[in-house]
Parts: structure tokens; C-alpha cells; sequence
């Protein structure tokens, strides 16, 4: 499994982070556009869509933002995601039209059309309208279950969504899910189990900024334990540790051990 690694800052408390030197794959957001990257690394390009839930821009300021960014870091993203809005798979369809409509204009990156609901039934008349603009080339992205990890409803339905499109979108040769915000092992161990039913035809990803911020909180990730481990205090902070620095091992950790999931 893939994991791209959320960067919003170059720092940590002053520290140099450059999460582009622990991994190859970096997830950047036009609302922090004040990053830089020291190397070319695989990019997927979010929308900034949940930064945007009580302010929105139409789908073309959207879009003009991410090459914005894309232009100021150098890069030519490797994926480019959808300006969805969370629980709302009619605006999350249009998004995902007006990006079916740029697709001669954003090649070569792959376009990430997004998935939306309040619940699975939501999420699959999302899934169905959008599946007829689907090509083998492209990439389906879950989003709206960033805590799936803590919450059982919201897990649930991500299973269950996963679980309806996995089949459908291998039959038209497609092979990409993307998995918004999450980084619960535990969560994508439910989806590495569907996937096996239908022999391990999905290439799965997701993207989460989690080493981060458990590290402010004195949280390491365990290769052993295959989850964060509180193993600092507050007290600790800045004078045993520093959140950069685990910053650093965390994101190390966890791109080992989804890599060998």
C-alpha cells in the first residue's frame, strides 16, 4: 500500500522538517502554499476542499490554485484530486464533472474523482453517477472518513463503500482507490481483507498527516505495535524530544509499515 505523507509547513518549532527526504510521496494542499519541496517527489494535489467547508471557490479558482502551487514547488503532480464537499455527493458530482472536463488540459497527472455521503447509501449514488465518466487510468478517492479510525459509523461506511466499488471499477480495468485523511492501520487492514477477496486487483492508497501531529503530543509510531504509542510527556517536550525530530521517525515508521501492507 501507498501512503503519501501530508505536508503543510517546511518547520516544526523553528526545525526543518523536509518530509520529501523521508518518503517519495508527498500530499500538498493549496491552502498552505507556503511550502517548498527540496527534491521532484510524487505528488498528489488536494483540492483544499476541507479547509474550505464554510468558504467556497468555484471549481475553476480550485483548480487554478492547485497549478498555482504545482508551479511554485515545481512539480507536475502526479495525481490531481476533485474539489468535493464533504456529506454532499451532488456538489461532490459536479466537482467531479467539471474535472472529467479538464482532462485533456491536466494530462499527464492522473485525475482523482471523489466519493461523498453521509452515509453508504449516500456514497453509492455518488459512486454510481460518477461511474460512467470512469477510465482505466483513473483514481476513485473516499473522502469524508478521516476518523474512521475513532468512529464506528463513519468506519463502516467506508468498508462498505470500498467494499461496492473495488468490483466494479476493476471490471472496467481501473485499479486505483485513494483513501482520504486516514492512517489507522487497523482501518486499512479491513480494507487490505476486501481487497484479498477480489485477489489484491485494487492499488490502494490514502494520505494522512498524523506523524505530525501526534508528535507535537509526545506520540511515536511503533513498526512492532503497528500503532502510535504515547512515550513522551508534555514536560519532555523541547528538552528530552522535539517534535521534528519524531516528527522525522514517525513518518519513516509509518511509510515502512503501510508500504508492506
Amino acid at each position: 500500500m501507498k501512503i503519501y505523507i501530508s505536508k503543510t509547513n517546511d518547520k516544526i518549532n523553528a526545525k526543518r522538517l523536509d518530509q520529501e527526504l523521508l518518503t517519495d510521496h508527498i500530499c500538498l494542499n493549496p491552502n498552505y502554499k507556503s511550502v517548498t519541496l527540496k527534491r521532484d517527489v510524487n505528488v498528489l494535489m488536494d483540492s483544499g476542499a476541507f479547509q474550505d467547508r464554510t468558504t467556497r471557490v468555484s471549481f475553476q479558482e480550485a483548480l487554478d490554485r492547485q497549478l498555482a502551487l504545482e508551479k511554485k514547488v515545481g512539480v507536475i503532480s502526479e495525481r490531481i484530486v476533485a474539489y468535493d464537499l464533504i456529506g454532499d455527493p451532488t456538489v461532490t458530482h459536479q466537482a467531479n464533472i467539471f474535472l472529467n472536463s479538464k482532462r485533456d488540459e491536466l494530462e499527464p497527472r492522473q485525475l482523482v474523482f471523489m466519493i461523498q455521503g453521509n452515509d453508504f447509501g449516500e456514497c453509492k449514488e455518488c459512486f454510481d453517477n460518477l461511474y460512467p465518466m470512469l477510465k482505466w487510468c483513473d483514481c476513485v478517492g473516499i473522502g469524508g472518513v478521516a476518523l474512521s479510525g475513532t468512529r464506528t459509523a463513519i468506519r463502516e461506511k467506508l468498508v462498505q463503500t470500498f467494499e461496492y466499488i473495488a468490483p466494479m471499477i476493476a471490471y472496467i480495468g481501473a485499479s486505483d482507490i485513494h483513501v482520504f485523511g486516514v492512517g489507522s492501520i487497523k482501518v486499512l487492514d479491513a480494507l487490505c481483507a476486501i481487497n484479498a477477496k477480489y485477489g489484491d486487483c485494487i492499488d490502494v492508497s490514502c494520505d494522512t498527516s498524523s506523524a505530525e501531529i501526534r508528535s507535537v503530543m509526545g506520540y511515536v509510531f511503533s513498526c512492532e505495535d503497528r500503532k502510535f504509542v504515547k512515550t513522551y510527556t508534555k514536560a519532555q517536550k523541547m528538552t528530552e524530544y522535539h517534535p521534528c525530530d519524531v516528527t522525522r521517525m514517525n513518518i519513516s515508521n509509518l511509510v515502512y509499515t503501510i508500504g508492506e501492507m
